[in-house]
């Protein structure tokens, strides 16, 4: 977790950044072309990219949340460091606060029609907001979106990880 070999991931680029923020995804090779076509579906409805803030996130990366989240007082918006969906790259951050071609911010959070359109939508494509991150869930997070089924996954990077060291 957080140390996942870069040829275990893949990158998608094209963000609109001018309008929505967002930067480059990174996820399992193994989930990529779902998230694509998720992405794909979400631009289909809203004419516009899906802003993602946040994707694979490396050990290190996993630290610097969790402390600036502690620091916040908001320490269950960060996963314990190595425990993360992001450090296996499964799970993805959208930014929730719509920056519009205006320059106005549109409606976000659970109420907004990102979320409400991704929760659901987003199972198709095998991606799911988790029951502790929707709205009254142990920390809720609209943001936070990750693959269903992540043990599963998880058993076989595990094994891939394995085989390419020996």
């Amino acid at each position: 977790n957080g140390n996942i070999p870069v040829t275990f991931l893949k990158k998608w680029k094209g963000q609109d950044k001018e309008i929505l923020g967002g930067g480059d995804v990174l996820l399992l090779v193994d989930i990529f072309d779902n998230f694509l076509l998720l992405a794909q579906d979400f631009k289909n409805h809203f004419g516009y990219n899906l802003p993602v803030t946040d994707s694979y996130r490396s050990y290190q990366e996993q630290v610097v949340v969790k402390e600036k989240k502690t620091r916040q007082g908001k320490p269950k918006q960060a996963a314990t460091p190595g425990t993360s969906k992001h450090g296996w790259g499964l799970a993805f951050d959208y930014n929730t606060k719509r920056k519009l071609k205006d320059g106005t911010y549109g409606d976000g959070g659970h109420s907004g029609a990102h979320y409400k359109w991704l929760f659901a939508n987003a199972p198709k494509r095998g991606f799911h907001s988790p029951p502790w991150a929707q709205k009254g869930g142990s920390s809720p997070e609209a943001w936070h979106f990750e693959w269903i089924k992540t043990d599963e996954i998880i058993k076989i990077q595990k094994k891939k990880v394995k085989n390419e060291a020996e």
